[in-house]
């Protein structure tokens, strides 16, 4: 599947950081994940974003 998307950006949110999870396992599933090249967020997002900038899986 030809993905067109390139950038990543998680906002802040915070207990509602969790509801990231299933997205990504999505994205992941897909082989959407793979085809990302920049990843940022802002407050508890730039977590998430770090932890994927740092190729933690979605598993993890």
């Amino acid at each position: 599947m030809d993905c067109p998307f390139r950038n990543l950006v998680f906002e802040g949110g915070g207990v509602m950081e969790i509801a990231y999870f299933g997205a990504l396992g999505i994205l992941d599933e897909r082989d959407i994940l793979s085809k990302i090249h920049r990843i940022g967020g802002a407050s508890t997002g730039a977590i998430n974003a770090s932890l994927l900038a740092l190729e933690y899986t979605v598993g993890e």
